[in-house]
């Protein structure tokens, strides 16, 4: 059966209107055009589609954003259950598994944050967390040059050029041969940092629990006898009943992109997990809320970017 261009295109503006509005709309995962369903019978009438995870937890904003559609639009349920991502990105973009090679040990792996501009010497960078990419839990030297993979072992991406404990952050240069591409995976183009403030809209995308969205709900943490790096702030997410887990381990390197695509901050920790606050049931595995480091200086306190000398 052929779709009119007319639909193709309502669809796609439809598509459009409804990314603008995403880290608001909770659980909508993708529009389409396809057969109406009725229960869980699909009838003949075709419609544009909005797909959601959740059919009895509909974002409310829904019906204003489709209002104008030219044609019917129906809401669907369908299940997109999040896995970690080991995707072999060519070229590399952020959002992915990066792992690091030292003294002939690999590395759990983490998240390829992004890629950033190397202030000091020019050039592109892949940015990460020192604990992913310049740390290991075997007795050996970590040092710059040692090899960066992406995925694994089967393809070497780069080296390790410097990173800062104080901040949790590392970048790596790129091998010749290797294309990239400044975006990160389900977010798209950013560029430009901003201070995470209270309040925020933010998103990010980690190798384990993929897209989420949340809230900075608390700024400025002093830490006391722990190595979580000073003026971090907390991530809240921001759908505690659709969207529970905001973080994962894996996650950690996940760059922190506000509403005006610009980066706050880089993933460090991940919060307490959700099912030490919610125990009727299974809950499911991940933390509800998680810790990011500022991406820019405030006073005599150093960002993640200074750091290490890059920028977006």
């Amino acid at each position: 059966m052929d779709v009119s261009p007319e639909m193709l295109a309502a669809k796609d503006a439809l598509a459009t209107l409804l990314r603008q509005a995403l880290p608001f709309l909770p659980g909508v995962a993708g529009v389409d055009i396809g057969f109406r369903q009725d229960g869980v019978e699909l009838t003949d009438e075709v419609a544009i589609r909005v797909l959601v995870t959740d059919g009895d937890n509909v974002p409310s904003q829904l019906d204003a954003l489709t209002a104008d559609t030219p044609f019917p639009v129906t809401v669907v349920q369908r299940d997109f259950t999040p896995l970690a991502d080991d995707t072999t990105y060519d070229p590399v973009i952020g959002g992915g598994t990066v792992k690091a090679e030292h003294g002939g040990f690999l590395s759990a792996g983490g998240t390829l944050g992004g890629i950033a501009n190397d202030a000091m010497f020019g050039g592109r960078v892949g940015v990460s967390c020192a604990h992913v990419i310049a740390s290991s839990t075997e007795s050996v030297n970590i040092a710059q040059g040692d090899p960066i993979y992406q995925p694994g072992l089967n393809r070497k991406i780069g080296r390790l050029h410097r990173w800062q404990d104080a901040t949790d952050t590392a970048v790596f240069t790129f091998d010749d041969a290797i294309a990239i591409d400044g975006a990160i995976a389900d977010i798209g183009a950013y560029s430009g940092m901003s201070r995470a403030a209270l309040g925020d809209a933010v998103r990010k995308r980690g190798k384990r629990t993929l897209l989420t969205t949340g809230r900075v709900s608390a700024v400025g943490l002093q830490p006391l006898g722990i190595g979580t790096p000073p003026n971090s702030f907390e991530i809240y997410t921001d759908d505690v009943v659709n969207q529970p887990i905001f973080a994962e381990s894996g996650d950690s390197g996940s760059l922190i992109v506000n509403l005006f695509d610009q980066v706050v901050g880089i993933l460090t920790q991940k919060g307490i997990e959700y099912s030490k606050i919610v125990t009727i049931g299974t809950p499911p595995p991940g933390a509800i809320f998680g810790f990011a480091t500022q991406m820019m200086t405030e006073g005599s306190v150093t960002g993640a970017a200074d750091s290490v000398g890059i920028n977006f």
